[in-house]
């Protein structure tokens, strides 16, 4: 198995140069396409100074060029911090001085809204220029993204995720999903909700399509809903999709998160959808998009877990004092393993309080999630809330002194 994000998709490129790679009512990629005009965009990259090390900003609309920005940051051997046109420009603002972003990818529609200071490339621009420098070679340990979070101090964080983390999250897929599962992704979640790695990656690291819409809620607006047939979905969202009667017709397998789920809501997604499959996944961020899936069955009236940890994280459930709880004892959950981020960026203080030694493997790490858990008897994860303030809306995690700061910041 190859080491990094963009690796692996470059191998299906090869494998499969004319299978459709993205579609999009903007426009469709095959594979060799993709490959090709994410390859110069890179060199161009690496050309202006792109690198290890080197932030790449995404601030594009939801087209396939979003895809194409995203794997030449990545084979420029930069990581890419993902910037949603439509936020608030000074959050935006915030989010490329923070992480140190020097390069900006974007197209002309969107430019408007880009923050100042970073080189600003424009994709329709580049793709026609000759080709630069070649891309820096990348190594696992590398940062592969920065996607910022809510903050509990009134500041977004930034989490820096390596390749690794990320080739552990794929191999994790290859034990959940079939080639066909994951033959039309919906691609529905914001780049700046960390959901969209998988949705990305997973369909395009293992010769899959990604069919992009600007939301879930626009699905059944897509010329190409009927290609879907691995729906990624909010709990909240999907009430709102079959209350509306609006489905892929073809989707098969249906992967729940973000938000407690409900076994009102699974009857209903078995019931009124012709998935043979749902899911429950969970986790944070810091944990390289989930760190427990579960399977929950057609039958049963349980409400349901989030599933047992993944092949990719350690899952431990402690109490204060960081001792185990037994099964049926509720505590915090901790999680480790190959995912766990490298931490904050630019806040050593932040991730020295969240990232703590293992006390279980010597020269480990664990991430502190701040969610009650319950481990129940057959090795599954029962979520219970959480330790603090932290909400969730529409998948989102929001900090409510974040929220307070900004408020109190007012005359």
């Amino acid at each position: 198995m190859t080491e990094t994000l963009h690796s692996e998709f470059i191998e299906q490129a090869v494998k499969n140069p004319d299978a459709t790679a993205v579609y999009s009512d903007a426009g469709v990629l095959t594979y060799a396409e993709l490959d090709e005009r994410s390859r110069v965009l890179a060199e161009r990259l690496v050309a202006d100074g792109a690198g290890p090390g080197v932030p790449v900003g995404i601030c594009v609309e939801r087209t396939p060029d979003l895809l194409v920005g995203i794997l030449a940051a990545l084979r420029a051997g930069s990581c890419y911090v993902p910037l949603d046109p439509n936020y608030p420009s000074e959050r935006l603002t915030f989010m490329v001085r923070d992480s140190g972003t020097r390069l900006l990818l974007t197209t002309p529609a969107s430019r408007a809204n880009c923050p100042a200071g970073p080189t600003v490339v424009v994709l329709d621009e580049t793709l026609t220029t000759e080709p630069g420098e070649k891309p820096v070679p990348v190594v696992p340990g590398d940062t592969a993204y920065i996607i910022y979070t809510s903050g509990s101090t009134g500041r977004p964080k930034g989490v820096a995720i390596h390749h690794s983390g990320c080739v552990a999250m794929l191999a994790e897929m290859d034990r959940l999903f079939e080639g066909c599962d994951l033959s039309g992704v919906s691609a529905a979640s914001s780049v700046c909700f960390d959901m969209s790695v998988m949705e990305i990656f997973a369909a395009l690291c293992r010769g899959g399509a990604v069919v992009l819409v600007e939301s879930a809620v626009h699905l059944p607006e897509s010329q190409y809903v009927d290609k879907v047939t691995h729906l990624n979905v909010i709990p909240s969202v999907m009430n709102g999709l079959l209350d509306a009667g609006y489905l892929p017709p073809n989707v098969r397998t249906v992967v729940f998160g973000g938000e407690p789920l409900r076994r009102k809501l699974v009857d209903r997604a078995y019931r009124e959808t012709n998935a043979d499959r749902v899911f429950n996944a969970y986790g944070p961020t810091e944990g390289t998009v989930f760190c427990s899936y579960g399977l929950v069955p057609q039958e049963g009236t349980d409400e349901p877990t989030i599933g047992p940890p993944s092949a990719h994280a350690r899952a431990y459930v402690l109490d204060e004092n960081l001792r185990p709880q037994p099964a049926g004892v509720p505590g915090e959950l901790y999680i480790g393993g190959a995912g766990l981020a490298h931490g904050y960026v630019n806040r050593p203080r932040t991730t020295a309080e969240r990232f703590l030694p293992d006390p279980f493997l010597d020269g480990e790490r664990m991430y502190r999630t701040g969610d009650v858990v319950t481990f129940t008897e057959s090795g599954e994860l029962q979520f219970g809330g959480r330790t603090d303030h932290q909400v969730k809306l529409r998948g989102y995690r929001i900090e409510l002194e974040e929220v307070e700061a900004r408020l109190t910041g007012c005359p």
